[in-house]
């Protein structure tokens, strides 16, 4: 190649880059700019508050930047979990919330976590429409039911393309995590095997397996078998006031129908003392992390253990 024209692969490349650079920038908020811009990039991660039209009529997402976060030198996994206002510490102010924001923080900084990116999805009104894979008909509180297929489409078909287009992520199902506690958990395990396609890691947080929630679709599902892109399981409970029974026949079901018990790619625990509860499952969300986007998932703890040993 001659000098003319190592020269003008140079300039090409100098435009590419900052091509993306102008896009990137262009997309930022102000605050989001100021953030990568000032010393917190690299100790703390960014929090940041959407709503789009185009998802379920204006739903928010709140949007979770790593520490470090750089778009112009690699791409990210992403986490999706429901009960958004209850993800973030930072955001919602909430003592009791998941704080999932400074568990991240924290394991990334650490070098126990790779870098990831999470998006909390809110929940009102809708949620137990929106987080029950099958209609069973008006619950107590005349609340409606079924429409878990709508939500993970919604997300899958509005949100997910405008997380892609606007942050540096990684979009095939093996870098796209879902989880949730509780009806989240519920909803995140019907889709992992419903919507596989573009799901890859599940986490279910003492999760509401119950027929009274529509959980026998859930059944059928698993019953037929691990679907290809599912690559990593986790399923927890607590042991006081919890979903424990539910969660031993949904694990009955999974290690019969494809996942293997003390297998890294498949995790299984009872959380001594741990109860039904925003507070439980934010301590336990250190453990789901590292399980759902850390390298050495088969170190995790399994079955039943001492709350010492998760939290």
């Amino acid at each position: 190649m001659s000098r003319g024209d190592g020269n003008r692969s140079t300039i090409a490349y100098a435009i590419a880059f900052l091509s993306l650079a102008g896009a990137f920038l262009a997309g930022c908020r102000d605050s989001e700019f100021d953030w990568l811009a000032s010393s917190r990039h690299r100790s703390t991660g960014w929090i940041g508050e959407f709503k789009d039209d185009r998802f379920l009529a204006g739903r928010e997402y709140w949007v979770y930047l790593p520490p470090g976060y750089d778009p112009l030198r690699r791409r990210y996994p992403v986490l999706y979990l429901h009960d958004g206002q209850v993800v973030f510490r930072r955001a919602s102010g909430d003592p009791n919330s998941w704080g999932v924001d400074s568990a991240c923080d924290s394991l990334i900084l650490s070098g126990a976590m790779e870098p990831l990116i999470v998006v909390g999805i809110t929940s009102g009104s809708t949620r137990f429409y929106d987080l029950t894979p099958k209609d069973v008909g008006p619950i107590e509180g005349g609340y409606a039911t079924g429409g878990g297929n709508a939500y993970l489409s919604a997300i899958a078909r509005d949100v997910k393309p405008l997380v892609d287009a606007r942050f540096a992520t990684l979009r095939d199902p093996a870098h796209t995590y879902i989880a949730g506690a509780s009806l989240g958990g519920l909803i995140s395990m019907y889709a992992g095997y419903a919507f596989g396609g573009t799901f890859g890691r599940v986490a279910s947080l003492s999760g509401s397996f119950d027929t009274y929630f529509g959980a026998d679709t859930l059944f059928q599902l698993a019953r037929r078998g691990r679907p290809a892109t599912l690559d990593r399981l986790y399923l927890d409970s607590g042991t006081v006031d919890d979903n424990l029974g539910e969660a031993r026949f949904m694990r009955d079901i999974v290690l019969a129908h494809g996942f293997t018990e003390g297998a890294s790619d498949f995790l299984y625990l009872e959380a001594l003392g741990d109860q039904h509860g925003d507070y439980w499952f934010g301590r336990r969300m250190p453990l789901v992390l590292r399980f759902l986007a850390g390298s050495a998932a088969a170190s995790a703890p399994t079955g039943r253990v001492a709350a010492s040993a998760v939290h």
